[in-house]
């Protein structure tokens, strides 16, 4: 089931994080049109399933005026759960980051969910993170931080010392890099560790919509997503019926939710390695779209009997 949409506004971004999964940077120049966004909103209202927006990038808080118009429209379209994803290179103050806080939360914005670690701290000091989180205080709006770690970088646990004080006024997770994007392409050392796959390891992030600057849409937004056997359609062409359709045609999202990752590696043992988590082996299931057929176009058309056959014996039952 398709529950929230996410639109990744702009890969364009203030900083150039050397972990950045899409490689966004100044330089950049792919972006949504306000009237694409509003658009994708508009579209996204036929899956009534949805119920939550996400905003980010790159660094969507360089567009500030058009982020609160979004959400200002996706609140009149019933939007309750509206979150927008940040560096925090705007809060240079208490006062400017207490005034933006406030320009979003009167938008319709509830959450806010900011980076910092060793990687972005190159370019946004942990002073601007202190700012929101004491002007948070004073706004209605949740704060979750989110901290990238790799082998020998600053953890959580030393961010939460140089926030000090500020550190109660928001939820923490940690998260291990990727190999992906400026990562792999600068050699940054990840956490990688045998995995245990059973029964229950199933992805957790295959619904939603994710649609990037072009229009392209996969079933999450994951680092990973950009994968055309994920692909279900483009928000700008398609109507949201078909991709919905898509979504819940696609024999390998159907895998990954019904049986998980163990259904892969059953198949293919030599999948049985050391990943930095679910997402990194989910790449190298999905990598190599021919080799992938390959290794796995038989045992997908075979599921794909038996979920026909289960369709036509609960026809004749009727």
């Amino acid at each position: 089931m398709i529950t929230s949409l996410a639109l990744l506004y702009s890969m364009k971004c203030n900083a150039s994080c050397r972990i950045c999964c899409f490689s966004c940077s100044p330089s950049r120049r792919e972006n949504m049109s306000l009237s694409q966004a509003k658009k994708y909103i508009d579209a996204s209202l036929a899956i009534n399933s949805i119920n939550s927006l996400g905003i980010s990038g790159g660094e969507p808080l360089l567009y500030l005026e058009d982020i609160c118009e979004i959400s200002k429209h996706a609140y009149s379209k019933g939007f309750r759960e509206i979150s927008v994803s940040t560096n925090g290179f705007w809060a240079s103050s208490i006062d400017e980051a207490r005034k933006i806080l406030f320009e979003l939360r009167s938008s319709g914005i509830i959450k806010l969910q900011l980076s910092t670690d060793d990687f972005h701290q190159e370019f946004v000091p942990i002073e601007n993170i202190k700012n929101i989180l004491r002007a948070s205080e004073e706004v209605d709006i949740a704060i979750n931080t989110v901290v990238m770690v790799s082998a020998g970088s600053k953890r959580l646990a030393d961010v939460l010392l140089e926030l000090g004080d500020t550190a109660p006024y928001s939820l923490f997770a940690e998260y291990k890099v990727l190999p992906i994007g400026e990562a792999k392409r600068n050699s940054v050392p990840v956490i990688r560790k045998k995995l245990i796959i059973n029964e229950f390891s199933k992805c957790g992030m295959l619904n939603s919509l994710a649609v990037f600057p072009n229009g392209d849409t996969y079933p999450c937004c994951s680092q990973f997503c950009q994968n055309e056997i994920l692909k279900i359609g483009n928000m700008g062409i398609d109507e949201a019926e078909k991709i919905q359709k898509q979504f819940n045609s696609n024999m390998v999202i159907r895998i990954l939710k019904k049986y998980g990752f163990k259904w892969f590696l059953d198949r293919n043992p030599k999948l049985d390695n050391e990943y930095v988590f679910l997402c990194d082996l989910c790449n190298a299931i999905l990598q190599d779209e021919q080799g992938f057929y390959k290794e796995f176009g038989e045992h997908i058309e075979q599921e794909k009997q038996k979920i026909y056959q289960a369709y036509l014996g609960s026809k004749d039952l009727v």
